[in-house]
């Protein structure tokens, strides 16, 4: 697995791959970057399986930096790392896996490596949904969201829509920890999520997932806390 840092600061750069060693495997190849013209030379060349990103670099917004290079960086588990609140509404602009606040420990990094490790490993996994005319096994990973209506439910894949016998609070509890109930009709796939904003989840496939006024407060709490650490 490949590993990338990028900070603008050489001692946080030397600290965050330090630490990653004492954690990762021997099998793990950790780059440390200060300049994104180097990081971006070398993603183009090389598979990146989880990119630690500062945001504030000294040219450079790292979030857009992140936008104009996703075509290489498909698959890649981004995490943010960064000293500025304000930028946490904007980091749901890309596909992060965690956000990590400065200063930097050992604690921190752990979190966020195990929670990207924890989302590669859930790429593969599956559950079993008995349609209305098969019984089909789905990967979670494929799911964007879970509808109801009525005594059924549509679950909503990237290129079709499987309706099931089922009830919402079932699939609920089947995809505890993954999804969030943002309505009494609608389950998210926190992972699919790009966006929030005026009480509305916008998805990676454009779909617009409405907020229930009870629900908001909840819902906003758990956005940020999917990713963001505890501080």
């Amino acid at each position: 697995m490949n590993i990338f840092v990028l900070d603008d600061e050489q001692v946080i750069v030397e600290t965050l791959c330090n630490i990653l060693k004492e954690i990762c495997t021997d099998k793990d190849n950790i780059y440390g970057y200060t300049n994104y013209s180097s990081l971006l030379k070398d993603i183009k060349t090389k598979k990146c399986d989880i990119l630690f990103m500062d945001i504030k670099l000294e040219d450079v917004n790292g979030i857009e930096l992140i936008k104009e290079n996703e075509d290489y960086l498909n698959g890649t588990k981004l995490i943010y790392i960064t000293g500025y609140d304000e930028y946490v509404e904007d980091v749901f602009e890309t596909d992060l896996v965690y956000l990590v606040k400065k200063p930097l420990n050992e604690e921190k990094i752990r979190k966020a490596y195990l929670k990207a490790i924890e989302k590669i490993n859930n790429e593969n996994k599956v559950i079993v949904v008995k349609t209305v005319r098969e019984t089909r096994k789905i990967k979670i990973n494929d799911i964007f969201y879970i509808e109801s209506d009525v005594r059924l439910v549509n679950i909503h894949l990237k290129n079709e829509v499987l309706v099931s016998y089922a009830k919402l609070s079932d699939m609920e509890e089947r995809l505890k920890g993954r999804f969030l109930r943002t309505h009494k009709s609608y389950l998210v796939n926190l992972d699919k999520v790009k966006s929030y904003k005026n009480n509305q989840l916008i998805l990676e496939n454009g779909k617009i997932i409405p907020i229930s006024r009870n629900n908001a407060s909840k819902v906003k709490n758990e956005i940020f806390n999917y990713v963001k650490e505890e501080v």
